[in-house]
């Protein structure tokens, strides 16, 4: 069973350490300030098999410089959006062109995290069809904090990356 990398970027306060929280408390998500990287195990079924994921929580304040290094070796990526600050989104853009260059072919999700909040608009839809994000971009809805959305973006990550 050989693990895939999955490297999760994107702004600070954008739920990366919520996310991977959900992976290493039985608990539910724990929360604290990521310094560095912080890595995260999910044995996950998939058409294939089973296989493990290993997601790399990249902190969102890294140097741009050196972000770069943290990519080698990875099977894909999630790339983070706070639904309730469309100016995630931008970085979000960025990251995904970042990646899209670096590492062509790479299964790439965006993940418009906090869908729980109520009454915010849903940003990332007209953003998405105007062009801000790649045409490319498989974005998923959903909720680091409860849970929600994160079942099915560790599914689509375990089959997209079982085709690599």
């Amino acid at each position: 069973m050989n693990p895939g990398k999955i490297t999760i970027l994107g702004g600070r306060s954008t739920g990366k350490s919520t996310l991977v929280g959900r992976f290493e408390s039985p608990y539910g998500p724990g929360y604290g300030k990521t310094l560095g990287v912080r890595v995260a195990r999910a044995r996950v079924s998939s058409g294939r098999g089973k296989m493990v994921l290993l997601f790399w929580d990249i902190d969102g304040g890294v140097n741009p410089e050196t972000r770069h290094v943290h990519y080698r070796g990875s099977s894909g990526f999630v790339i983070m959006a706070d639904r309730t600050r469309p100016e995630s989104l931008e970085e979000a853009d960025r990251l995904f062109r970042e990646i899209e260059s670096s590492h062509p072919g790479r299964p790439s999700v965006l993940f418009m995290n906090k869908c729980d909040l109520p009454g915010i608009r849903k940003a990332g839809e007209a953003e998405a069809a105007s062009g801000i994000l790649p045409k490319s971009a498989i974005i998923l809805w959903g909720s680091a904090q409860t849970g929600d959305g994160v079942a099915a973006l560790v599914q689509h990550l375990a089959q997209a990356v079982g085709r690599i």
